[in-house]
C-alpha cells in the first residue's frame, strides 16, 4: 500500500509552492507549469484546499491562490486526512 496518494502528494507540493511565495497570489496555471502537474488536476486539489480553509482563491485579473494559514501549521498528516480520510499509521506499517 502506498502511504501517500497522488492527491496528497500534489497537495504537499502546492502548499510548499505557496509557502515559498508567501503573500503572493499564484495562478493555478503558473503553479501547474512549475510543479509539472496537469492543470485540471491541480485546480481540483486547490478547490479542496480552499474549502478546507488552507488557501484562498482570488478571482479576476492577477487572480490565483494564496496560502491563508501559517505554513508551519500544515502537516503532511493534515493533508493526508483531507485527501485520504482518517489515517491509522499502524495499518500502513504493521502487518500481522
Amino acid at each position: 500500500m502506498k502511504l501517500l496518494t497522488k492527491d496528497t502528494d500534489y497537495a504537499v507540493a502546492a502548499v510548499t509552492y505557496l509557502a515559498q511565495h508567501r503573500g503572493e497570489t499564484c495562478s493555478a496555471a503558473e503553479m501547474a507549469r512549475s510543479l509539472k502537474i496537469a492543470y485540471p488536476f491541480l485546480r481540483k486539489i486547490m478547490q479542496i484546499l480552499g474549502r478546507k480553509g488552507i488557501v484562498e482563491s482570488r478571482k479576476g485579473m492577477g487572480g490565483g491562490f494564496v496560502l491563508t494559514v501559517d505554513p508551519n501549521t500544515v502537516t503532511i498528516r493534515n493533508l493526508m486526512e483531507i485527501f485520504q480520510g482518517g489515517i491509522k499509521f499502524t495499518d500502513c506499517f504493521v502487518r500481522y
